[in-house]
């Protein structure tokens, strides 16, 4: 599995699948009354969102998760850790970690949510966590696939120069 993700048709295509996806959001979430679970982080600020949706609004926004979130994580993560595991032998499986994590707590928190609109809050107190968590590992992830890119690019013209 690591040797698909780190080829570079696998990395394209889940970049290419993440920002459909991002687009796919921006065009959704005006039915779900514009706020959105997955940026309300404390439980306070999770039952104000859900107490301002509608039924209908709710019902979007279960689709809305259930469509596009649970690939989301599936779309960034695959291109995260795609680039983090270009770095050579145990340093890239090492720097893919993180984005492995926000994968499997991304999908956990996607369901809680679910959960949530469908009128389950038991779990919302572990969505609190999660949510700070995920953004945490999304951004370090990124910062890995960055660095990433800024040294395949390195490679690429050091190459090029000793090829001249």
């Amino acid at each position: 599995m690591l040797e698909t993700l780190r080829k570079p048709w696998v990395i394209i295509a889940s970049f290419v699948v993440a920002i459909a996806l991002v687009f796919a959001f921006q065009a959704w979430i005006p039915f779900v009354g514009g706020d959105i679970l997955d940026q309300a982080a404390s439980v306070d600020d999770q039952m104000t969102v859900l107490t301002a949706m509608s039924e209908d609004q709710k019902s979007s926004h279960f689709w809305m998760t259930l469509l596009l979130d649970y690939l989301f994580p599936l779309a960034y993560g695959s291109f995260f850790a795609g680039l983090a595991l270009k770095f050579p032998n145990r340093i890239g499986v090492m720097l893919a970690i993180p984005a492995f994590l926000v994968f499997g707590a991304d999908l956990v928190e996607n369901t809680i949510q679910l959960m949530a609109l469908k009128g389950n809050y038991s779990l919302l107190g572990v969505k609190a966590f999660l949510t700070p968590a995920k953004y945490f590992l999304f951004n370090v992830a990124a910062l890995i696939g960055l660095m990433s890119l800024v040294w395949l690019a390195y490679k690429a013209v050091r190459s090029r120069l000793k090829r001249d």
